[in-house]
C-alpha cells in the first residue's frame, strides 16, 4: 500500500499490533501522538522505539504542544508553559524581553521534547486574536497585531530550532477570525 506522503496517529499509549502492521504497510511520512499517548517520559520513549521499528526507520514524531491549554505533555509529569498571549502580553510592555521570553520558553519546551525523541511541534499559532472571534483561538494568540505575531512567531520558531525542533506554524489560512471552532 505504501502511502508514504501522510502522518498517522496512534490510538493509546502502546502500539497495537494492528497499528504495527499499518506503519510498516503505509509507511507515513510521521505520525503525531496526542495526549491519550503520553503517559510517561519512558512510555513515551518506549512508544516512539517501536513506531521506529514498526516503520523501519527513524519517522518523525510530532506533537501538538504549544503551551497554555494546549498540550498534549501536561503536569505532573511534564512542565506547564506559558500560553502565547502571556508573551504577547510581555511583548506590549517591552517587545525586546517579550520576544526573548518567547524564544527561551520554546526553547526549553523544545527540549522536552527532544529529550523524548519528538522532533516536531504543531506549534506555534500565527493567528490574530480578534475581537468576536471564538474561544478556541483565545490565549493561544500572540495578540491581534501583525507585527507581534510575526515578531513571536519568529522567537517561537527560533526557540524550537535551538532545541532541534522543528516547528509548524498554523493555522492555515487561519482560524483567529472564526466565529465556530
Amino acid at each position: 500500500m505504501a502511502i508514504g506522503a501522510c502522518i498517522l496517529s496512534v490510538s493509546g499509549p502502546n502500539l497495537l499490533a494492528s497499528e504495527q502492521a499499518l506503519l510498516k504497510e503505509a509507511n507515513p511520512w510521521g505520525v503525531i501522538l496526542m495526549g491519550r499517548s503520553c503517559q510517561s517520559g519512558r512510555q513515551v520513549q518506549s512508544l516512539i522505539a517501536d513506531i521506529h521499528n514498526a516503520t523501519g526507520r527513524k519517522t518523525l514524531i510530532f506533537i501538538d504542544q504549544e503551551g497554555g491549554r494546549v498540550a498534549r505533555l501536561r503536569p505532573p509529569v511534564w512542565p506547564k508553559f506559558p500560553a502565547a498571549a502571556l508573551y504577547g502580553n510581555l511583548y506590549k510592555h517591552d517587545a525586546e524581553r517579550g520576544i526573548a521570553a518567547c524564544r527561551l520558553g520554546y526553547q526549553l519546551l523544545g527540549t522536552e521534547l527532544m529529550h523524548l525523541g519528538i522532533r516536531a511541534d504543531c506549534a506555534p499559532v500565527c493567528d490574530l486574536g480578534q475581537p468576536g472571534t471564538h474561544d478556541s483561538i483565545g490565549d493561544r494568540a500572540f495578540g491581534d497585531r501583525v507585527d507581534m505575531v510575526v515578531d513571536l512567531a519568529r522567537a517561537a520558531l527560533e526557540g524550537l530550532r535551538l532545541a532541534g525542533i522543528v516547528g509548524c506554524i498554523k493555522h492555515m489560512p487561519g482560524q483567529g477570525r472564526a466565529s465556530v471552532d
